[in-house]
């Protein structure tokens, strides 16, 4: 994900990313047009159940403690711990009152993830629940899937081991069932 900065007559222009690899051509379009406006109104939208809510929900709140570069060998746990606190809005709602499919779990939740790097090569303890929409995993929006409850202090520890040395970065992901907000650390991980 990046921002480009466009100048305040860009207008109706369009600006085109073009990657090229293996003599493979994708290109990726950007404008200004409100139909593409990706503001938290909509994205409560995508996400599915949210009405009255959308108006005043806010974002969670999300950090890591200690500092954002962290270094350790191939097979040593490292112990990471995000906070992240919320205004309760949308309400956490138990699973029984949502429909089934479509919509995704309401109350703060927050789970880890790969953000850059080879995922396969990380492994989180505890396991960590899939942040996309899958319908029959563990998911949010997998029917009965319940936010885990928040806790007390607001943090949420694990304990990631990297299999292969580079450079990762994992991000803790938090979302309230409308709006998300994350925060990230870099590890390098070395041969030992």
């Amino acid at each position: 994900m990046f921002r480009v900065t466009v100048p305040p007559d860009f207008g109706a222009q369009e600006i085109v990313w073009t990657l090229i690899v293996d003599g493979k051509t994708e290109q990726a379009y950007g404008s200004l047009k409100p139909d593409y406006v990706n503001d938290a109104p909509m994205m409560q939208k995508d996400v599915g159940g949210l009405r009255a809510e959308r108006d005043i929900n806010k974002a969670p709140e999300v950090s890591i403690e200690g500092a954002s570069s962290r270094k350790v060998a191939v097979g040593q746990p490292i112990t990471l711990t995000a906070m992240a606190r919320d205004d309760d809005i949308p309400p956490r709602q138990p699973a029984a009152g949502r429909v089934p499919v479509n919509y995704n779990a309401w109350g703060l939740r927050l789970a880890w993830i790969v953000w850059r790097g080879d995922g396969n090569n990380v492994t989180f303890s505890p396991e960590q629940f899939d942040i996309h929409p899958n319908y029959d995993g563990n998911s949010p929006w997998s029917p009965g899937w319940e936010p885990p409850p928040v806790p007390a202090d607001g943090k949420y520890p694990v304990t990631a081991t990297f299999s292969e040395p580079g450079t990762y970065v994992l991000r803790a992901f938090a979302h309230d069932g409308g709006l998300q907000n994350a925060s990230d650390v870099t590890i390098t991980v070395s041969d030992g």
